[in-house]
């Protein structure tokens, strides 16, 4: 399943490495476990490989292309009811999925600067690019992970607005 050196995502832990493997007997019966050091100094998680929910566990992103595909796509609108929205954004955001985890920053970033955001969505909002720097920095290969990710996602709101002011002149 993962090996040693393999960087992972976690839906309920974030991103880590695992870092080898373990064997411990309880109750006189031997029980298998993948260790992974959580990034930020958060610990060791350990789980039995046959417990692994490829929903809840998946390897990291090795490069933001996707970021780059979602963010290249118009934002959608936002419901204006604060009750149907953040739900919503947040099942994304528990998802574990990076894509939709993209896309719901990528809208509320849009949502922010055409209407505003509430406390709770900005909360959502630095959840989510959180969730996206933890797993890009984790990788070996993204070592700028805030800063790219933070000129990408500028980028594309600028052109989506100015998209929109075009649009709206027409």
């Amino acid at each position: 399943m993962f090996n040693t050196g393999d960087t992972i995502v976690h839906s309920r832990y974030g991103a880590g490495k695992v870092v080898g493997k373990k064997t411990i007997t309880l109750d006189g019966e031997e029980r298998h476990y993948i260790c992974i050091e959580l990034s930020a100094g958060r610990g060791t998680l350990m789980v039995q490989p046959e417990e692994v929910n490829p929903e809840e566990v998946r390897e990291t992103m090795d490069d933001m292309s996707l970021i780059r595909e979602v963010f290249a796509k118009t934002p959608q609108e936002l419901s204006d009811q604060h009750r149907s929205r953040q739900p919503k954004l947040q099942a994304k955001l528990r998802s574990n999925n990076p894509k939709k985890i993209a896309e719901a920053l990528r809208d509320l970033m849009w949502r922010e600067a055409t209407n505003g955001l509430t406390e709770t969505d900005r909360r959502i909002m630095m959840e989510a690019r959180q969730k996206i720097i933890q797993e890009l920095k984790i990788s070996d290969e993204i070592t700028e992970g805030t800063r790219k990710l933070d000129e990408m996602t500028q980028k594309a709101i600028v052109k989506h607005v100015e998209k929109s002011d075009l649009t709206a002149a027409v």
